[in-house]
């Protein structure tokens, strides 16, 4: 007998049995249910009737979009396993009703969330104890992950993992408190105060001090050599001894950390891949650069070559960037990080606008202005627009008429309001990471502090004879 025989067919859904006319399941032709017959899998002659191990409530929603022609779903319905369920039935999401979208897909958003953080805070001292992988991994993935973590060598662990032991945490302590010191050196050595005459580079030494010429003097030879002063003071100065000795000595200690640290690794193309460990790797490699200008400086005789190092002792000062090794014991860190990344559209969205409006009023301020010759050309303008738009108004260029004020008035206008949307996208974003971090931390505190229940032994046959009347 083929459906629609009877003028209904009835499906056993999990227990709970429906009857349904058969022209209503013939409204999507390729989804399963217009596909029954008496020859399915799942049709049962004793009681005339399919049986489908399946959700009962959720098929409560997929049978009213063959009647309505739309799906509806309600509170009570996980959207992920909903989604399951309309895989099973052949339905797609198309049929989702605009009404029922902002439910829909906002916990679908909450769940690709989720999946970042973890994914984001999946680190082997995080799968040791089982708190990430636990739940979304079977007993096979876990038994993997453990032998993967014994494998791993105790010094890589060391370096890597902060929370793996005390001594990795001081360890880690006292690489922030290099790192922060590092950057103060950086700083310190810029200042004159901390410079002495010439004594690493030989050819730089004369039996003069530069500190044996007065301001003015120094001036003129600048002037006659073609430089800066400042560039005359580096080139006729190097940085007192103890404040060198201290710079070599922590270059050389994250020197040491690096190489241990690659050598460690039991994955080097996930070393490589790791954001943290290239700007490290970055940081070493100016550094030493920059020390091999300093200890040669005739070879900054070249513009190029001065440009390399006027370069190469800029990144020095991204030493500071070494302090986000902090996120392997803060991990909030890190939730700041993940949001950042994935604002990467927003911030595209300010870098779009404010590109259009600074050629816009460019272009409208320079022809506002074009009888006072205020810009002498139209990139000045666009600089003034630039300005103008984040509020800041250094005062270099600034509107003398009153078109000019005009466009003024309107360019910090639209500064305000472009400025405005995408940060508050990027703050939303960065709250939602943060609220679903939070879950995250509360459902971590449950694992850890869950009691070891032992089983009840039950009831046997001998404790109810036994048992007194």
């Amino acid at each position: 007998m083929s459906v629609g025989e009877k003028g209904f067919i009835q499906l056993n859904i999990g227990g709970t049995v429906f009857c349904v006319q058969a022209s209503s399941v013939k409204t999507f032709p390729s989804s399963l249910l217009s596909q029954l017959d008496t020859t399915h899998s799942s049709y049962n002659k004793a009681k005339d009737c399919y049986y489908f191990d399946q959700d009962p409530v959720s098929f409560r929603h997929v049978l009213n979009a063959y009647r309505n022609g739309e799906l509806h779903v309600t509170r009570d319905v996980c959207p992920q396993q909903f989604r399951r369920d309309l895989e099973f039935w052949g339905l797609t999401l198309d049929l989702l009703a605009p009404c029922c979208w902002k439910y829909f897909y906002e916990t679908m958003e909450d769940v690709e969330t989720i999946s970042k953080i973890l994914a984001t805070l999946s680190h082997p001292a995080h799968n040791q104890v089982g708190i990430i992988n636990e739940n979304k991994l079977g007993n096979t993935d876990r038994t993997n992950n453990c032998e993967k973590v014994k494998s791993t060598s105790k010094l890589y662990t060391f370096l890597e993992e902060p929370t793996s032991s005390l001594g990795a945490k001081i360890f880690c302590y006292l690489y922030m408190v290099l790192a922060v010191a590092s950057i103060s050196l950086v700083i310190i050595s810029l200042e004159q105060w901390a410079r002495v005459d010439s004594y690493i580079d030989p050819k730089t030494m004369s039996n003069y001090s530069i500190w044996d010429f007065s301001e003015l003097e120094i001036a003129i030879i600048a002037q006659a050599s073609g430089v800066s002063v400042k560039v005359l003071w580096f080139y006729l100065s190097d940085p007192a001894l103890s404040v060198l000795v201290l710079d070599l000595s922590i270059l050389t200690f994250f020197v040491i950390e690096t190489v241990l640290h690659f050598c460690s690794c039991p994955d080097k193309k996930s070393y490589w891949r790791n954001t943290y460990n290239l700007v490290k790797i970055t940081l070493i490699l100016s550094t030493a650069v920059t020390l091999v200008f300093e200890m040669k400086k005739s070879l900054l005789n070249s513009d190029l070559r001065f440009i390399a190092y006027i370069f190469c002792k800029s990144l020095c000062v991204m030493r500071l960037l070494l302090v986000f090794r902090l996120r392997k014991l803060y991990r909030s860190l890190d939730i700041l990080l993940l949001s950042m990344s994935n604002s990467v559209r927003e911030l595209a969205l300010l870098l779009f606008a404010f590109s259009v409006c600074i050629i816009i009023y460019g272009i409208l301020i320079s022809a506002a202005e074009v009888q006072k010759d205020t810009f002498d050309n139209i990139f000045n303008a666009m600089w003034w627009a630039l300005i103008t738009m984040t509020t800041i108004g250094y005062g270099d260029y600034f509107p003398t008429t009153s078109m000019g004020y005009l466009v003024g008035v309107l360019c910090a206008i639209n500064g305000l309001i472009v400025l405005a949307l995408p940060v508050a996208a990027l703050a939303s974003n960065f709250a939602k990471f943060y609220t679903h971090y939070g879950h995250f931390a509360r459902m971590e505190a449950e694992i850890n502090n869950k009691p070891n229940i032992e089983p009840s032994p039950g009831c046997t046959v001998e404790d109810l004879e036994n048992k007194p009347d």
